[in-house]
């Protein structure tokens, strides 16, 4: 008998969280590594969001279809049950949270945030602050317990560390992949003497708007680089944390009221952004290492 994978999706609902699962399902050798069955457990719109398998189990819950405390609520006091009913050899939680009594659990640490004090305290006293206070409670307990912690890259694992001390466990850093369709030759460099207003300079920054990610800071910097006369235009795309996004649009109308070189699309679905990338002549990459999922 092979063995059989739980995942603890149910605070996965949107963005890249549901975006790293559905690709790992969808490139997974799962026989390859003697594994028979993989069971996710989440909410309606994320099951759905998963490609078929024969080998992939998705179960779902009327209370994982409700709001944050019941989703704890029916991890913390049915999950547990549910992978030992389904014959789990072991566990995996992607959101870095498990407050259940089945073992063994590999989580991983895909949000900085809580970790980063200098960056949480970008959002002052709000909700949001005391959500992320709480998941460096419950993510620095889930680590400390688990039987093995993934992480994206040294960087993440030295800054959980500083908080949670040393784990007495497995970890391994495994950085996220990449789709193969984001795959092209590299496109002809060409002088900036050779763009125009017709045929501007294109800058690409991917990412949610958000306090950490700075967006402001490039706008400010690419109309720096007009005024000297450089035809360069910038395409922002991701979705917005609302005072982020209002700080965001209060820059763009200082230093472009017309939009006329800085776009915003908003978000963008994962499947159409190969094309964008293409687009582009400069892409723009944030710090890889503070990356935020919200629950």
């Amino acid at each position: 008998m092979g063995l059989t994978i739980g995942i603890d999706a149910t605070n996965l609902r949107s963005g890249g969280s549901v975006t790293h699962l559905i690709e790992l399902l969808r490139v997974a050798r799962h026989s390859a590594f003697g594994i028979e069955r993989v069971v996710v457990w989440s909410c309606t719109s994320t099951l759905q969001a998963l490609d078929n398998h024969h080998w992939l189990a998705k179960r779902e819950s009327p209370m994982l279809d409700k709001g944050l405390l019941s989703r704890i609520f029916w991890q913390r006091h049915h999950l547990s049950q549910a992978a030992r009913d389904e014959g789990c050899d072991v566990l995996f939680v992607p959101g870095g949270s498990y407050d259940g009594n089945f073992h063994p659990v590999v989580t991983m640490s895909q949000n900085l945030l809580p970790f980063e004090i200098p960056e949480l305290r970008r959002y002052g006293w709000t909700l949001f602050t005391l959500k992320l206070l709480l998941l460096r409670f419950t993510q620095t307990r889930t680590f400390q317990n688990a039987a093995g912690v993934i992480f994206l890259t040294a960087y993440a694992r030295e800054a959980v560390l500083k908080v949670t001390g040393k784990l007495h466990t497995q970890t391994k850093i495994i950085p996220h992949g990449l789709n193969p369709r984001f795959n092209r030759p590299p496109k002809v460099q060409c002088s900036i003497a050779d763009y125009d207003d017709a045929r501007p300079y294109r800058v690409l920054y991917v990412s949610i708007i958000d306090q950490y990610k700075h967006q402001w800071h490039l706008v400010e910097a690419v109309a720096a680089l007009r005024k000297q006369g450089l035809p360069i235009v910038l395409d922002l795309i991701g979705p917005a944390y609302p005072s982020a996004l209002k700080h965001l649009n209060e820059t763009i109308d200082r230093v472009d009221a017309d939009r006329r070189w800085v776009h915003y699309h908003g978000a963008v679905p994962f499947n159409e952004l190969h094309h964008r990338y293409a687009q582009a002549d400069c892409i723009f990459w944030s710090n890889v290492n503070t990356h935020s999922g919200r629950t």
